[in-house]
């Protein structure tokens, strides 16, 4: 209802409330209701909070074994390569020492062509 000062105030049969009844009531109606919901609200965060930074620190745990794994695969792959290396100069080696010492090897002769002898 609209009130002007010029219009008669009715008189409310009713209780008039007051700023303190107002504000009692929404406290209470606070404590009763809202608060507590937010209480279950702010456990859940917790609880989440909780398990995120468990899965956070089990993605540590993969990635600091990750980092190992890698840094083993690049040692023996730097091993194999020294190993090839090492393995290739040996095979030059016994080539050369086995066409020297094959009687058939000689340079220019069509065994030694035939032979795919490497001393020529």
């Amino acid at each position: 209802m609209v009130s002007s000062p010029y219009m008669e105030k009715e008189e409310n049969p009713k209780a008039v409330l007051t700023k303190d009844d107002l504000s009692d009531t929404l406290n209470e109606f606070f404590g009763k209701v809202i608060e507590p919901r937010f209480d279950k609200i702010d456990k859940k965060l917790e609880e989440h909070d909780r398990r995120f930074n468990d899965l956070l620190n089990h993605f540590d745990q993969i990635y600091h074994r990750l980092d190992r794994l890698e840094t083993e695969y690049f040692t023996i792959t730097a091993g194999l390569q020294r190993i090839e290396k090492q393995l290739n100069a040996v095979e030059e080696k016994l080539d050369k020492e086995i066409s020297l010492n094959n009687p058939f090897c000689h340079a220019g002769t069509a065994y030694a062509e035939a032979a795919s002898c490497k001393h020529t």
